[in-house]
């Protein structure tokens, strides 16, 4: 990895640790099966970065990307703990995604003893057409499930992420799945286009009905109080996004928003970006 790293990088690791800035950082959890030279990867990334800053600067945001098991979890955040400098008493704000087919309340409650504090929840797609898979599209249980697990181990926030317009959908379906999300009542709800969609979901088929989705998903989310924050973002009026929006203070990064606009911002894993 090293030899692949451009001296600007080194740099601004160098600058970063000199200034002693508080750091922002992303990690990238591979779709699918992760594998034994996947997990070594990220560890020796983990370990280099950390060797180029400084153990003192703290760590003000972090944020898990992509679903994986509570072991590979555990084991990943031992290592970062080991070079990086996280806050405890619930200073941070860490946050990671849940994949409700792989997720249950004990491991919500784990990752409540690891640190975190936000939650992502993916609403699972229907990317094959058998009724298995439609039927968990349309489930709301599990979603609802893990929702009440955050808020019983008192996560700041939990967050819906929900796509549209792909081939298998209907303007039907997906108003009954955005209604029955909305009834839940998560603190944010991001809608996107399969068509292009964020890193860590794949393209899908789309159809002609997506235009017509995501007029609805502004339409349904505004009746319902949620503000649009952008990049078919919404969130509540008493949370964090929203509230730093209105003072001007929310920032959009190559992860998304954010309000620690002010911290050097530093991703691991195969979307690496500086």
């Amino acid at each position: 990895m090293c030899s692949v790293i451009s001296l600007d990088v080194v740099r601004a690791l160098r600058t970063s640790r000199q200034w002693q800035r508080p750091l922002a950082l992303t990690l990238h959890w591979p779709p699918g099966p992760a594998n034994d030279d996947c997990r070594r990867r990220l560890i020796r990334e983990i370990e280099w970065v950390g060797r180029h800053l400084d153990h003192r600067q703290p760590v003000e945001h972090f944020q898990w990307r992509g679903a994986a098991a509570i072991a590979e979890v555990q084991a990943l955040m031992h290592s970062l703990h080991a070079r990086f400098n996280f806050f405890e008493q619930d200073r941070g704000d860490y946050a990671i995604d849940l994949d409700p087919r792989h997720t249950d309340w004990a491991s919500v409650g784990l990752l409540r003893e690891l640190g975190f504090n936000h939650v992502c929840i993916s609403v699972p797609d229907a990317r094959a057409a058998a009724e298995p898979a439609q039927a968990c599209y349309r489930n709301p249980a599990p979603i609802q499930s893990l929702i009440d697990a955050a808020r019983t181990f008192d996560f700041r926030s939990v967050s819906v992420d929900l796509g549209y317009g792909a081939a298998w959908q209907t303007l039907a379906s997906f108003d009954a799945k955005l209604a029955s999300l909305i009834a839940l009542e998560p603190d944010r709800l991001q809608v996107f286009d399969y068509a292009d969609p964020p890193r860590r979901y794949r393209a899908q088929p789309t159809q002609a009905h997506s235009g017509a989705m995501r007029q609805l998903s502004f339409e349904r989310l505004a009746a319902a109080g949620y503000h649009y924050i952008g990049q078919g973002q919404f969130a509540r009026g008493d949370d964090d996004f929203t509230q730093a929006q209105e003072r001007g203070k929310l920032r959009r990064t190559g992860e998304g928003f954010t309000v620690h606009g002010d911290c050097d911002h530093i991703s691991l894993g195969d979307t690496l970006l500086w």
